[in-house]
């Protein structure tokens, strides 16, 4: 929650309820009063402030402390607190999981710091809380809850105040059902804060017996980033599941992507989230944070290892290292496998000097100076194996192809290069200018990085050769499993989130192009597969096979890149279906780009020559015992600009059809259902519409509709049922083919024409004089700003975006708790670091992880432009 969300006049009341309940004499009360009004006064008018509330909060409080020496004015009423609820608990009966969790919602009444509207004495909270089973809760995931809890193998739980936390013990029983103690972890702040409960305080109270307590590290609201400790930080990034109690915890993760916490509250001050609105005083809350998450942001927590700094806290580790008079070495590279050779060098280094630090290149730089298939292990765990070497006292990560700036931060004594470079490296320089030397370390002979990775690449070549020559095809093994799964979680967290895809081109036998998405303009040799088909549509991240008349494996299935490796989507959700699509694997979408289009020709109905469309049809569903099983495909279009590089095409008029005349008989379609392959009939009687770049419209099932030949980015449910209504433009068939095509295309199981116009087309909607103002959907601007704009494409059940990036900007987008995919339509840039480009098939198709941060840059002087879709309606 954001601090602006709060009546700053609420802070100054928060002072006086504050002060009058710790234990301070007169003078002090009216000294510390005038002092924490100036000190809020100060902050907030003058704007001095954190945007997190939690983090305002704090260092507010943090000021009455240091102004009473850091004592713990609530000692007294914490101890008092904690008896009587001792005494309390007792009287009470706790039946169920569910009875456990409202009688620690209920205990959250115990509240003296920054309560307002609830501030109860001490010996009238008896009554309340004996109450604890009629407790009504705004938003209830109790449900939810229990099973996580069933489910988790590790879980933190974090109590808030003193005297509530004894009303917390039922649950920790219960959690203590399905875990053992030593698997639960019991996190509080490590000095006093308020009337919140200590983590010694726990100690004294027995509370180990539940689950191991530690210390967060701080006395802060919340567990933000820099104040909390690494110990806690580790237990905080690898438990399953947190469940926090109070407002100040749930005020904290509203502002982060966790997707695996719970807050148990009462609400003592509206909490104002883009997600759940806002939760106002009294009320009760059992919430789980995926009802939030995708509105946060990422936590960091660091390297999680205390050898491994961050580069902003270098300096301070540096000046410490100076103060004791030490000396330092330093070392620099990729170390992507390591190996022998390097931890020689390592050793050869920290002989030159007091301290070792060496600089690592994040994934990202050596994706820019050595492959961008490399690393082969991504920078966390490259840094932990240099960690763990006894010859290295400090790991930090850079992001430079260079450690000039890193060294220009650091100022070594020495720095150790290796002799291929010798003293002329472009290190040289800048360590001499502060004083330091370059150490060259002498030649270990017979190890390369490179040498090891063409060595397993080869011993897997030959393993699969003999398996071949022995006819084994044996099932993957646990290491394979644990392999491929690793290489793909190694490869998402090396991307920062992102995959990226070799694009599916599916080949059609009946259909030409315009020669946008590959060369199909004609049915020759050299444009057409071994089929004699032409690639006329590109389909987008998809797990769907293409259907032919000829079909080949895994076609339209689109191959992902893991470590540099083309892999089948469908292969890659086996091991990692959560962590790619997360709860949104059935609603995944088929995503199409078709390019349907060949040379002009003149329709039975006209003179006017025009470029053939995709034939007119439409999705009802499928047939089963000649009866048609919804729910039909429902599809949505888009007409993208093609007036642009790399296409530079002008399309001059073009017309889509979609739905029926209004005045149309069913008479008169039947008669033209009776003519598909001998006449165009049925184009003539459909509506026809004007496509401009940018244009949309959404299909919904039982419609006849036949778009283009615009390129047609389309997004529709996974499934290609449909009904075949007219032959291609221009085009005849004979008698027999005209016979078997009717069965096979048109009717597919029904009886007849009659009963294809029965159950297959919604006749009212095809034929409603409305039908563009009901389903026309240019695209809408969402955003727009000196970056360029980002617009909406797609409309109703269905969700996409255009991004239009102006030449040398960066747009951050929205975290998504759903995973989407994206194309590159036009341009270069970088997302995440990583590069786009529409010249290169592996860089111009690619899936966002669900709650990944993004940012996009363009560092061109053209425009690029993306376009993403995602599974479900936002």
């Amino acid at each position: 929650m954001k601090t602006k969300d709060r009546d700053p006049q609420s802070h100054f009341a928060i002072v006086d309820s504050f002060l009058k309940q710790a234990d301070l004499d007169q003078e002090e009360y009216l000294v510390l009063t005038n002092e924490l009004k100036r000190y809020l006064d100060l902050k907030l008018n003058r704007g001095f402030i954190h945007p997190m509330i939690t983090k305002f909060s704090t260092d507010w409080y943090r000021e009455f402390y240091r102004l009473i020496g850091f004592k713990d004015p609530y000692k007294k009423l914490k101890d008092l607190s904690n008896e009587k609820a001792g005494a309390i608990l007792p009287t009470l009966t706790v039946n169920s999981f569910e009875e456990a969790v409202k009688l620690s919602v209920a205990g959250n009444i115990l509240d003296y710091g920054s309560v307002l509207v609830l501030n109860p004495e001490l010996y009238n909270i008896a009554h309340e809380i004996t109450q604890f089973k009629n407790l009504s809760l705004s938003i209830d995931d109790i449900e939810k809850l229990q099973d996580d809890i069933k489910n988790a193998k590790t879980i933190l739980f974090l109590p808030d105040n003193a005297g509530e936390c004894i009303f917390d013990i039922p649950l920790l029983e219960y959690i203590n059902k399905h875990l053992p103690s030593y698997r639960v972890f019991i996190g509080a702040k490590s000095s006093p804060m308020l009337n919140d409960v200590t983590s010694q305080e726990l100690r004294d109270l027995g509370f180990d017996k539940y689950g191991t307590i530690i210390p967060t590290g701080s006395n802060g609201f919340g567990l933000h980033e820099e104040d909390t400790s690494f110990e806690f930080k580790r237990i905080l990034h690898d438990v399953d599941l947190i469940i926090a109690k109070g407002q100040a915890y749930m005020e904290f993760f509203t502002e982060y992507n966790f997707k695996n916490a719970y807050n148990l509250t009462r609400v003592k001050y509206p909490i104002i989230n883009a997600a759940l609105g806002t939760l106002d005083y009294h009320q009760n809350v059992v919430v789980s944070s995926n009802r939030y998450a995708h509105t946060g942001k990422a936590y960091k927590f660091g390297s999680l290892h205390p050898k491994i700094i961050e580069k902003e806290k270098l300096a301070d580790v540096i000046k410490s290292l100076r103060s004791q008079g030490k000396s330092i070495v330093t070392a620099n590279g990729s170390f992507d496998i390591l190996h022998v050779g390097h931890i020689r060098t390592f050793e050869n280094a920290k002989r030159q000097g007091d301290v070792l630090i060496v600089g690592l290149n994040s994934d990202s730089s050596i994706r820019q100076y050595k492959s961008p298939y490399r690393p082969i292990n991504p920078e966390q765990h490259r840094a932990e194996f240099l960690a763990s070497l006894h010859s290295i006292d400090y790991v930090t990560i850079f992001d430079e192809t260079d450690p000039i700036a890193l060294l220009s931060l650091i100022k070594p004594d020495v720095h150790c290069n290796g002799s291929e470079y010798g003293e002329k490296c472009i290190e040289a320089e800048t360590v001499k200018e502060y004083g330091g030397r370059i150490h060259i370390m002498p030649p270990i002979d017979g190890f390369s990085t490179s040498a090891m990775i063409n060595k397993c690449v080869k011993v897997r070549q030959l393993e699969e050769k003999l398996h071949e020559q022995s006819g084994e095809h044996t099932p993957p093994t646990k290491f394979d499993i644990k392999t491929m799964r690793d290489s793909i979680l190694s490869t998402i967290k090396s991307q920062s989130g992102i995959l990226f895809a070799k694009p599916a081109l599916v080949h059609r036998e009946a259909y030409c192009g315009r020669g946008i998405i590959a060369k199909n303009t004609k049915f020759e040799p050299s444009y057409t597969d071994d089929r004699g088909y032409l690639p006329v549509e590109w389909w987008v991240m998809s797990t769907i096979q293409a259907e032919n008349e000829i079909n080949k494996p895994l076609e339209g299935i689109t191959h992902v890149l893991i470590e540099g490796v083309p892999t089948p989507l469908t292969k890659v959700l086996q091991y990692v279906q959560k962590e790619i699509f997360g709860e949104f694997q059935d609603s995944w979408p088929l995503t199409k780009i078709l390019d349907i289009g060949g040379e002009p020709v003149t329709p039975s109905f006209s003179k006017t020559r025009e470029v053939p469309p995709i034939p007119v049809h439409v999705h009802p569903g499928y047939v089963q015992n000649g009866k048609i099983i919804p729910p039909g495909k429902t599809e949505a279009y888009f007409f993208p600009p093609v007036d642009i590089a790399p296409y530079n095409q002008n399309f001059g008029p073009t017309i889509t059809r979609l739905g029926l005349k209004p005045d149309i008989t069913k008479e008169e379609f039947i008669d033209a259902l009776e003519k598909y392959g001998k006449d165009d009939s049925m184009y003539s009687i459909c509506n026809t519409y004007d496509i401009k770049a940018n244009d949309g419209w959404t299909i919904p099932s039982g419609i006849v509709h036949a778009p283009g030949p615009w390129i047609t980015f389309e997004i529709q449910r996974p499934q290609d049922d449909f009904h075949l209504l007219s032959w291609q433009l221009g085009s005849r068939l004979d008698n027999e083919t005209k016979q078997e095509h009717t069965k096979r295309m048109q009717l597919r199981g029904l009886a007849n024409y009659q009963d294809l116009v029965d159950q297959a087309i919604d006749w009212k909607t095809s034929t409603d004089p409305q039908f563009k103002n009901k389903f026309y959907r240019p695209s809408t601007i969402i955003s727009t700003g000196d970056w360029g704009t980002r617009s909406q494409i797609f409309f109703d059940m269905f969700y996409g975006e255009a991004i239009e990036m102006n030449p040398n900007s960066q747009i951050t987008l929205p975290i998504s708790n759903q995973p989407y995919a994206g194309i590159v339509w036009s341009g270069k840039g970088l997302i995440n670091n990583n590069r786009l480009d529409v010249d290169n098939e592996l860089a111009k198709e690619f899936l966002i992880t669900p709650n990944t941060e993004v940012t996009i840059q363009n560092e061109e002087n053209k425009k690029l432009l993306i376009y993403t879709v995602y599974p479900q309606r936002k």
